[in-house]
């Protein structure tokens, strides 16, 4: 018997148990002491491990994200990430890792290593750029900017490269809003981060060519909104997931097979936003009142191809009990 083949429940149950121990109770002797032996490089070459193993991962930044900075282990956890991300099999589990440090860890444990992480993505968005990548780096974007802001993102960017930052908003985000409107949870990140886009970003009103771009992220963050499925905030459920994994089931390796009652709870990076659509009315009305007259002809423009979205800001604003002026 090939004992390796169980190898990818034993990871999820050791997961899942993880996951359940009191917030404030950390790792544990146990699990530190299996944490190293879980960078090793040969595990990462079944195919079948590769979710598991990324989900055992989450669990330890969920519960102990302090004690791996302090352990010295986070530069191996990045490094997984990078082998991850070179894979189209395996990017999907390359972006949870990596949410799952923006999330959990603080920015100054890796602020040096930012860059580099930025450049492995523009790497794979020029050379190997698919739908589904597009989907998980734009909405990385969303959830990095939605923590540490636009300006933080196009800092780093921009140190790659002047003009990165805003260059990849016009010619890969907008356009991905467009053809592909986020749902659930992922409707959630995008609509948080991009109502930092809009209303903290002085420069994207700095002149007509970074006013119309600003009006065309309006555009694609109200598509989200009144989407019908995007019913923000819930979880994209167990397809979706599946189909990420979908390729971690092909050759001869072991497959990777979903413990039923090992299901995971959703993630919400941002529970103190109850009602992001609504945050969204706000934040526009915050920007209104600082510049007023300015932003009702910017709005109208931005929304009159499309009378839904019109429709839709007007009721979101009701909502919210405020006006755009």
């Amino acid at each position: 018997m090939d004992v390796s083949e169980f190898t990818p429940y034993v990871f999820q149950v050791l997961a899942q148990l993880l996951e359940y121990r009191p917030r404030d109770s950390g790792l544990g002797d146990a699990y530190k002491s299996l944490f190293p032996p879980l960078l090793t490089p040969m595990l990462w070459e079944r195919k079948g491990n590769i979710p598991a193993l990324t989900r055992l991962l989450q669990a330890y930044l969920l519960k102990g994200a302090s004690e791996i900075v302090a352990m010295g282990q986070l530069m191996g956890l990045l490094g997984v990430f990078q082998k991850l991300v070179s894979s189209k099999a395996n990017e999907a589990s390359a972006f949870d890792l990596l949410s799952s440090v923006v999330i959990h860890v603080p920015l100054d444990a890796y602020r040096a290593n930012l860059k580099d992480m930025f450049q492995i993505l523009l790497v794979r968005l020029q050379s190997g750029k698919t739908p589904r990548f597009v989907r998980l780096a734009t909405n990385f974007f969303a959830l990095f900017i939605g923590k540490f802001g636009y300006q933080s993102y196009s800092d780093y960017l921009n140190s790659i490269q002047p003009g990165l930052g805003l260059m990849l908003v016009t010619q890969v985000w907008i356009p991905r809003l467009q053809t592909d409107t986020p749902v659930k949870m992922e409707a959630k990140i995008e609509v948080v981060g991009l109502t930092k886009i809009l209303c903290e970003t002085p420069t994207l009103l700095a002149d007509t060519n970074t006013e119309q771009i600003w009006a065309q992220i309006l555009a694609g963050t109200m598509k989200i909104i009144t989407n019908p499925q995007a019913r923000m905030g819930l979880s994209a459920g167990a397809g979706a997931e599946d189909a990420d994994y979908e390729e971690t089931e092909i050759g001869y390796d072991a497959a990777f097979s979903r413990l039923h009652f090992a299901a995971r709870a959703v993630l919400d990076p941002f529970p103190e936003a109850k009602d992001p659509a609504v945050d969204f009315a706000k934040g526009l009305y915050g920007l209104c009142s600082r510049n007023p007259g300015k932003f009702p002809p910017l709005i109208q423009h931005a929304l009159q191809a499309d009378p839904k979205l019109a429709a839709g800001l007007e009721s979101l604003v009701q909502k919210a009990g405020v006006s755009l002026v």
